[in-house]
């Protein structure tokens, strides 16, 4: 009986054996939901598609970590506006295209699950067409396609995956794959990564390694230019001052 909770923005449920999200339609103000350490396994309740609760448009944030899940089935229909959404420390097994649905997503966590590389070829209309970039599996597809599609995204956390083992490249592609990305798993995407990292997908490793030099020419040049605006500095200062026996440098 939540009714007389109609104006919660903010609900912790975290450790109390929950195996179902339900009963939470009365909280119509409801934004951030941490569910985490239960038992909830999905978001429906049978091979139908009957989902557990009704749509909670409201709600922005969703913590569902360590629990027991092992399919997103559902999520999109009764989440339709998350923002954050962590669901690291599960038992998924394979990515819902429905993800993509999810267009204000600006944080995806879904480390330390147990998706892994399918044996299915990957279908020919792929956005990574160059050869650096080639796909070999319908998993790493559907990742990297629900990635390029959710152009908010700005964290994502993918690490603890047994699919990893098998992707090449896989951080040059997710930085290609989407240009929001401004963290990857453990480390942020700085600009110098950025560029090497499109080089890399646009025309292979040689522009690649052009594009670091480029970088670190450019970083040179600039200390350069600094370092010679001080030095014209100082010699103006020298220029107007008689008597350096007062001048105190901090």
């Amino acid at each position: 009986n939540l009714g007389a909770f109609s104006h919660c923005k903010a609900l912790w449920l975290e450790n109390n054996n929950l195996t179902v999200i339900e009963n939470l339609e009365q909280l119509a103000m409801l934004t951030s939901l941490y569910i985490h350490h239960n038992s909830i396994k999905s978001f429906v309740r049978d091979l139908n598609g009957e989902l557990t609760s009704p749509p909670l448009p409201s709600v922005r944030n969703l913590n569902i970590c360590h629990n027991v899940l092992d399919t997103l089935r559902g999520i999109a229909v009764t989440f339709p506006n998350l923002e954050k959404l962590i669901v690291s420390h599960n038992c998924i097994v394979q990515l819902e295209p429905e993800l993509k649905e999810l267009l204000q997503l600006t944080v995806l966590d879904i480390s330390f699950n147990k998706i892994e590389a399918d044996t299915g070829e990957p279908t020919p209309d792929c956005f990574l067409t160059h050869q650096n970039l080639a796909l070999s599996n319908q998993s790493e597809l559907n990742l990297f396609d629900i990635v390029s599609n959710l152009t908010n995204l700005s964290t994502f956390i993918f690490n603890g995956n047994p699919l990893l083992k098998s992707i090449q490249n896989y951080r040059k592609k997710l930085i290609c794959s989407n240009k929001s990305l401004k963290f990857v798993d453990e480390h942020p995407i700085f600009a110098d990564e950025r560029r090497a990292a499109e080089a890399f997908g646009n025309s292979g490793p040689e522009a690649e390694k052009k594009e670091k030099l480029a970088t670190k020419l450019e970083a040179e040049n600039r200390f350069n230019l600094n370092m010679a605006r001080l030095d014209e500095l100082l010699q103006d200062k020298r220029a107007t001052v008689d008597d350096w026996s007062d001048v105190r440098i901090p």
